[in-house]
């Protein structure tokens, strides 16, 4: 399978299916706990919600792979990039330079990660 356009709905599937998935997990285990619970019978339903969920977890990890892969070198880039757009600025459009996105990457990884005046 070397068509990219097949590779990126096989792709699509495999996210529709992981979803799927996570919301029946999600709304069977809802019922069969919140009944559970209601009847009296304390948590006779949560070993089958903590074994559901373990399946759960490697079907994400499946689908979207491990979880740091999805916080690699390039993470912070993209999401710094997908904020300006929403901001209404573009490095493609010249209102910031990718140098200049790059040299104050740079200069936080070099100041050891984020001030308190970065987080709001």
């Amino acid at each position: 399978m070397n068509d990219p356009y097949e590779r990126a709905r096989k792709r699509v599937d495999e996210k529709k299916g992981f979803y799927k998935h996570l919301t029946v997990f999600v709304l069977i285990n809802l019922f069969f706990n919140l009944s559970s619970l209601l009847s009296g019978n304390g948590f006779s339903s949560w070993s089958m919600t903590f074994f559901w969920g373990i399946g759960i977890v490697f079907h994400y990890i499946n689908v979207f792979g491990p979880l740091n892969s999805r916080f690699d070198e390039d993470w912070e880039e993209r999401e710094i990039e997908r904020e300006l757009n929403k901001m209404g600025y573009s490095s493609k459009d010249g209102d910031i330079s990718r140098k200049d996105i790059d040299h104050r990457l740079k200069k936080r990884s070099n100041e050891g990660g984020y001030k308190k005046s970065d987080l709001v």
